[in-house]
């Protein structure tokens, strides 16, 4: 993902930070959320009803120190993998109790 030449890792930074608004919507249960990604409601909303509020403001933090270490031009894959080892399970669960 890092090294897509199509696409730039800003643009797919910013995908994430959509999907990722749209499950604080969901999970937060607003009475009409306002979904970005339409075409995958279904799906945010079967994931955004299993998730906390509390693991999505996380992510989104993680996702925050993601973009400024691309600003500060950080290795990019290396700071990709670091969010995905942050967010695993065994992670988050150890975290967040």
């Amino acid at each position: 993902m890092a090294k897509d030449k199509e696409v730039t890792f800003e643009n797919q930074l910013s995908v994430f930070y959509s999907l990722l608004s749209d499950l604080l919507e969901i999970s937060s249960e607003i009475r009409t959320p306002q979904i970005r990604n339409l075409p995958l409601r279904k799906e945010l909303e079967a994931m955004g009803r299993s998730f906390k509020s509390e693991l999505i403001f996380r992510a989104l933090e993680q996702l925050d120190e993601l973009a400024a270490g691309v600003r500060r031009n950080l290795n990019k894959q290396l700071g990709l993998e670091a969010f995905v080892v942050d967010m695993s399970p065994y992670s988050v669960q150890s975290k967040v109790r």
